[in-house]
């Protein structure tokens, strides 16, 4: 290349639990790493950073540093443990090795497209930083994640004083050239421990040039809700006056099918969005080239990433995915079917945007469950159930044995359990354990009951996982999603928790004396009264889920 081009930086954000398999189980990131390695240029600087819950650390020399990393792992995988870690060595590389006239390109996929989006908030906010000043780093990604509560004029001064103090005229506004996302998760983490954007998802006045992002239209976990920018595709104009364009469409197929790390065999449906990314950003500057000249079109691509290490087969079908299927325990986090014309916000009206298909969709023509991981078999898939299945009747066994222990018959047992089911429901002072049930009795029974719910839980999150399937089908661009399959997508959830907290406060009421703590005795009673309506409630929205699933699977469904 001419020594006239302008040097690219290229940042790479892996996603949660993803890294170098081998060519096995690439992500869109990976293939992309390795499409540019393969046809390299003189003037481009790439970083590589691995996703959330991948291990940051070297290898520990003894059995407890290996656990202690395997914890770590968990953390990253359920609490998004790391990822403003991630955040801060992504902008930290910028920092150290931009130069005025660089370019800047950012990918990401899943929670590393995230961090990705998080970086150019950073930089969109404060600038560049001087390459010394490494140690503020911290402070500007708690500045960038603080409370959106703050008083906006505050929020604008600090980042003023910021690029004041601690850029440079050049540094102080830079334009992103490229950011290429797919699949955005709204969130890193489970629940409440998640961390969370808190910039709104715009592009109009910032310093974003182009922005492109591939949706997966088939992800029904609700921990991974998308994070589509609140625009319609075309022109915008950037802070530094350029004029940009944001480019969103929609794929079939689950999250992974979109990101990458489905097998090889299995991954047809990923061939689109990669080279569909890749072509995009090459048509906004990027230098991706070989033989033939710059890989302007997706058919480009295609033929480009075919001949490199970890290449998806041409003969790969293109089957729809559903992590649901081969890990039911995820319906146990929530389920949810995505509504792409709908950006969701937490501290605004959702506002409604019109979203736009990729042409496979139209031509794959898929019919669920036949195109779809849901209709194949799966070998082993059975062995998981059979064992909830044995460790509930174990644990219910167990249960009536330890409250009976002098009758041998099983329904005596099964009585005995019922009737501790009722005090539970109001398990006040003045209500005393049933008759012929000691309290040790019935916390060794409770204890049994938490492995009960365990595996219960299990057994109803592989039927829940298909009936969900069944009826939410193949998406499409509209209707919206049906209201009443949203909630059922709770069902499951709402009752094993209820169950347990359920659980949880009998043992607590049993462990306390008798005299002086009648308040926290009618607390916990009171606490126990609520769950179980909550556990009912669950398990019906479970039945009707089951019965919906049911009568969905026999009628036909397209998703052309």
């Amino acid at each position: 290349m001419p020594t006239t081009c302008p040097r690219q930086l290229i940042l790479l954000c892996d996603g949660t639990n993803s890294n170098l398999t081998g060519g096995r189980k690439d992500t869109q990131v990976v293939r992309l790493a390795e499409l540019l390695s393969a046809y390299p240029d003189a003037a481009r600087l790439v970083f590589y950073d691995p996703g959330v819950g991948n291990p940051g650390e070297l290898p520990g020399a003894t059995w407890w540093d290996g656990l202690k990393h395997l914890s770590e792992r968990i953390a990253g995988l359920a609490f998004g443990r790391g990822v403003y870690e991630n955040i801060a060595e992504c902008y930290t590389f910028l920092m150290q090795h931009w130069q005025p006239g660089d370019q800047l390109f950012i990918f990401g996929f899943s929670r590393g497209a995230f961090t990705a989006r998080s970086v150019a908030g950073l930089i969109n906010q404060f600038g560049l930083l001087s390459a010394h000043l490494g140690s503020m780093v911290p402070t500007l990604v708690h500045l960038y994640f603080a409370d959106r509560g703050t008083k906006d004029s505050e929020r604008q001064a600090i980042s003023e004083q910021t690029r004041r103090l601690f850029t440079t005229d050049e540094s102080r506004t830079v334009d992103i050239q490229f950011i290429g996302v797919w699949d955005t998760v709204a969130s890193v983490g489970l629940g409440p421990f998640s961390a969370r954007f808190t910039a709104a998802p715009t592009v109009a006045h910032k310093a974003f040039i182009h922005v492109r992002q591939a949706l997966a239209l088939d992800e029904q976990r609700a921990q991974f809700l998308p994070r589509p920018y609140a625009a319609p595709n075309g022109p915008h104009t950037s802070l530094s006056g350029r004029e940009g364009s944001l480019v969103q469409l929609w794929f079939r197929g689950d999250h992974s099918d979109i990101g990458g790390g489905h097998g090889l065999e299995q991954a047809g449906l990923a061939r689109w969005p990669l080279a569909w990314m890749c072509s995009e950003a090459v048509q906004c500057g990027l230098r991706l080239s070989d033989a033939e000249g710059l890989m302007l079109t997706e058919e480009r691509v295609l033929r480009a990433a075919a001949v490199l290490p970890g290449a998806i087969p041409e003969s790969a079908p293109s089957v729809v995915h559903g992590r649901t299927r081969d890990t039911p325990w995820w319906a146990l986090s929530g389920l949810a079917v995505r509504d792409p014309a709908r950006v969701v916000l937490e501290d605004a009206p959702d506002p409604q945007i019109q979203a736009e298909l990729h042409p496979s969709v139209a031509a794959m023509a898929a019919a669920w469950p036949h195109q779809s991981v849901w209709g194949q078999r799966r070998a082993g898939g059975a062995l998981p159930l059979l064992v909830a299945a044995l460790v509930l009747a174990l644990s219910l066994a167990a249960m009536a044995a330890v409250l009976a222990p002098q009758r041998p018959i099983f329904w005596a047992g099964l009585e005995h359990i019922a009737a501790l089911a009722v005090w539970q429901l109001w398990a006040w002072t003045g209500a005393s354990l049933p008759a012929g049930i000691s309290t040790a009795a019935a916390t060794q029974a409770l204890a049994w009951d938490i492995l009960f719910i365990a595996a219960y839980a299990t057994l109803l999150a592989a039927g829940v996982s298909k009936a969900f399937a069944a009826v939410a089908g193949f998406r499409q661009a509209h209707p919206p999603p049906s209201p009443l399959l949203l909630r059922l997508g709770w069902a499951l959830p709402l009752a094993v928790l209820a169950d347990l907290a359920e659980d949880a406060m009998s043992l607590a009421l049993l462990s306390l004396p008798l005299q002086g703590w009648a308040a926290l005795h009618l607390l916990l009673a009171l606490g126990l009264a609520f769950c179980a309506p909550l556990k009912f409630l669950g398990l019906a929205g479970v039945v009707v889920l089951l019965g919906w699933g049911r009568w969905a699977r026999h009628r036909p469904q397209t998703g052309g």
